[in-house]
């Protein structure tokens, strides 16, 4: 099964394609973390607990919940100025 990945109030959570979201650490039994920075790390277990939402009543709808950053706290940011022509063209 597909799903989308979701930080909901700061807690890592899946979502279908309803748009329903379920809390991860919930649906997974505790197996996957509750915090979106340890848990997108976790594919397999998110994969797993993927297939399981669909017997289960999603927490909330995404058009309701308060969604944060997929990665609150990233390692390192990227990023390339096109503020002039000339650097654009370099690029």
């Amino acid at each position: 099964m597909t799903f989308r990945f979701a930080n909901v109030e700061g807690r890592s959570a899946l979502v279908d394609s309803d748009g329903g979201w379920f809390d991860a650490s919930r649906v997974s039994g505790s197996v996957v973390h509750r915090d979106p920075m340890e848990a997108w790390l976790q594919l397999d277990d998110l994969q797993q607990t993927a297939s399981a939402i669909a017997a289960k009543e999603p927490d909330g709808h995404v058009s309701d919940a308060d969604l944060r950053p997929l990665i609150p706290a990233p390692r390192s940011v990227f990023a390339v100025g096109l503020n002039y022509g000339s650097h654009a063209e370099e690029a």
